[in-house]
Formats: C-alpha cells, structure tokens, sequence
C-alpha cells in the first residue's frame, strides 16, 4: 500500500505541498481537507469579489480539473480533533479520517475584535470566504460603516463599501494611514484622496468601545484621542455594522 497524505488546508500552502508531493510520488494518496471553498483561491483577491469586480471562479489560479487530474480527494467538512495516536482526523460529524502523515497548512483567522461591545452582531471582519460572505450580506446600501485599521484590507475595505453607497468612517489608531509602508506626506494625500470622495477619514484615535442599543444592535463606535494626538476630540461615531480590520492570528 503507499502513503496517504492528509493535507488539512487547501490555500497556498496546502495546494503547493499537494502538487509537490505527487510529483515525487505518482500513487500516493493525497487527501486536501477543507470546509471554506472545494478550489484554492487566492486571499488577497477576495476584495475584488467583494467590489463585484471579479466572480470567485476568476481569483481560482488553476484550472477545476486539477484535482482530478492529480488524483487529490477532496474532502469538503470541518475537522473538530486531531488524534495524533491514531494518525487520525475526527470531523464535526463524528466521521474518521485516517492517514499515514498529515500536514497542517490551517492559515490564519482575522484578529478577534478586543474592544468591549465587540460580540454580538454587526462586527464583521475580513479575512476568509466566510467574513466576504457575511459582509456582503449586512452592506446595503444607505448604511453606515465604521472600518477600523490603517492597513491595506482597511482602507480596501472603505473604499468597497463607500462604493456600494453606505457611509463610511474610516478610523485609524496611528497618525497617518499605513506607516508600515508610507510616511506622513504621502499617506496625507491618501487620506484627502479619501476625504474628497466623501469618505469620514479620523486618524490619530483608539476605539474604546463598540456601542450597541438595549437590543444589541450596533449603533456606533467610541472614540478617544491615542497617545500623541491630545488635539483630537474624543466622541462616538454613528454607525450599524463594523469592519475590523486589525491583522490576522495563525490557526494553532
């Protein structure tokens, strides 16, 4: 009998160690788990899909036969326990699967929203299938969105939701937008950029809290000023849904 892999995550890693494990091994089976999508897609183009710019189908790098032509089972449910002892996965719906070695290419998951209110409806995130899915759900139009986080996915994600007619505020912790990558002037007209198409643009602010009403919906934000910009006056921003937008934890 020859090996069976067992790849749990069928992203960037997990479809790029299947294609190299069958070219080193013609009759292995390889087995690629994964609840989220049956094709590797690629993460960064969620947003274009969100924008209606691009179908899911297009941000799919290679072609649907692939699996079949590789000779890849895929397996579409969620894996609840990895047995170790028994080189085994336990599924959600209590079903096995056994394998001989087993690579864990599990990604990352959008950093948990930490300010108080932030469970309950009305918080979203952008990072899996799922969060565009949600998001798309709850961005009608004449809403109010509040985005929070200086990053690229933020600001992708303000300028997606001003374009679909919510009103946007778009808040960020630092001075500026995105100092990871651009300093203080260009940044500056990144953010007028913004303001000029009607875009609520606060920087140099922590968030507080996410304010609800007595039935838990969202109704806004509040905001204080973050070290260093004492000028900026503090307040609650308006809005029923929230973006955050803060970074990613790896799936451990």
């Amino acid at each position: 009998m020859g090996m069976h892999y067992v790849i749990l995550g069928n992203g960037v890693a997990g479809m790029e160690a299947a294609l190299a494990l069958r070219s080193r091994d013609e009759e292995a089976r390889i087995s690629l788990v994964s609840a989220e999508h049956d094709h590797f897609f690629s993460r960064p183009a969620l947003m274009y899909v969100f924008a209606g710019q691009m179908r899911l189908q297009d941000t799919e790098p290679y072609d649907r036969q692939l699996y079949d032509r590789m000779r890849f089972e895929r397996v579409s449910k969620r894996v609840k326990a990895v047995e170790a002892k028994e080189k085994a996965l336990v599924f959600d719906d209590g079903s096995r699967l056994g394998y001989d070695a087993l690579l864990l290419a599990v990604g990352s998951r959008a950093r948990p929203a930490p300010w108080p209110g932030s469970e309950g409806p009305g918080m979203h995130a952008f990072v899996t299938l799922r969060d565009m899915e949600a998001l798309d759900r709850a961005a009608a139009k004449g809403g109010r969105a509040i985005v929070i986080g200086g990053g690229l996915v933020g600001v992708e994600a303000a300028e997606v939701l001003h374009d679909r007619g919510l009103h946007v505020t778009f808040v960020v912790r630092e001075s500026w937008y995105f100092p990871l990558a651009l300093d203080r002037s260009e940044a500056g007209i990144v953010a007028e950029h913004l303001r000029s198409h009607g875009l609520d643009v606060r920087l140099g602010v922590n968030v507080d809290a996410i304010v609800r009403d007595e039935g838990g919906a969202v109704r806004g934000v509040r905001l204080s000023p973050a070290p260093g910009n004492e000028g900026v006056a503090p307040g609650e921003v308006a809005g029923d849904l929230v973006v955050g937008a803060i970074g990613v934890v790896p799936n451990t």
